[in-house]
């Protein structure tokens, strides 16, 4: 297994051919489809447990985080990406300077039923809450408006994490002493400021939360930023999120050629 990630460091590529490429004559001296053929039973064999590989590697990550972090803040991302038409990848990931590293995923074929049910995403959820119990740390959520859900936004409350989560602005939205407003679309951001809304009631439900609006860095969208941490700080966290972005091509045409 380590000659395979020395390949895929060297190769920055999970191609096995181009994984074979770089392995040198102390991992085998067959040809290169022998070497090819080797890796891909390595790979497939069912001895090779990948969640409980992966688990390891997620404490290690955590272990190394905790100890060189200074702050007790844990930023989460979640975000889907597809591969080709072929698969859709649905990963939470934790900011580390400029880059994220994926700590949780789960792999769908592409258009397949249910993929982008909740369901998927509380577990993701529920799994790193376990993860993240045994620190003393805030965890904040970052999320784009494909994800908006109440009954999402109070499963993140019970956790006690916090959240920042773009909305659409088609959702219904009640706030005190403002009765012209119904949606979020009828709230107008400002051009260089953002408009901060405490305690506004969200959707049908009714939901309690926070909101802050504000036109999005270098783009004509408008940021409707649904939250349980203060509206100002809601802003500056939600920025991180695009860190997300970057990762998937590093991990793909950037990178390790995924696709």
């Amino acid at each position: 297994m380590v000659y395979i990630v020395v390949g895929i460091v060297l190769s920055k590529s999970v191609v096995l051919s181009e994984i074979s490429e770089k392995l040198k004559n102390d991992y085998t001296e067959a040809g290169e489809a022998s070497k090819i053929k080797r890796i891909f039973r390595f790979l497939t064999s069912p001895i090779i447990k990948s969640d409980y590989l992966y688990y390891n590697f997620i404490a290690e990550v955590m272990k190394k985080y905790i100890k060189r972090s200074n702050n007790n803040k844990l930023i989460i991302i979640f975000d889907h990406t597809t591969i080709e038409d072929k698969f859709l990848i649905l990963q939470f990931s934790l900011k580390v300077g400029k880059r994220v590293v994926p700590l949780w995923y789960k792999i769908f074929k592409y258009k397949e039923k249910g993929s982008k049910s909740f369901k998927h995403i509380k577990q993701g959820i529920k799994e790193l809450n376990d993860i993240f119990a045994s620190y003393n740390y805030e965890v904040i959520l970052l999320v784009d408006r494909g994800f908006k859900s109440i009954d999402l936004f109070r499963f993140i409350d019970e956790l006690g994490w916090k959240y920042c989560i773009r909305c659409t602005n088609d959702m219904l939205v009640k706030i005190e002493k403002n009765e012209k407003i119904k949606y979020l679309r009828d709230i107008k951001p400002l051009k260089k400021s953002v408009k901060k809304f405490n305690k506004i009631l969200l959707s049908a439900e009714e939901y309690v939360c926070n909101l802050a609006v504000c036109k999005a860095e270098e783009a004509e969208d408008t940021w409707y930023l649904v939250t349980n941490m203060s509206s100002k700080r809601a802003v500056n966290e939600y920025k991180k999120r695009f860190d997300i972005e970057e990762m998937f091509r590093d991990l793909k045409s950037s990178g390790f050629n995924m696709e």
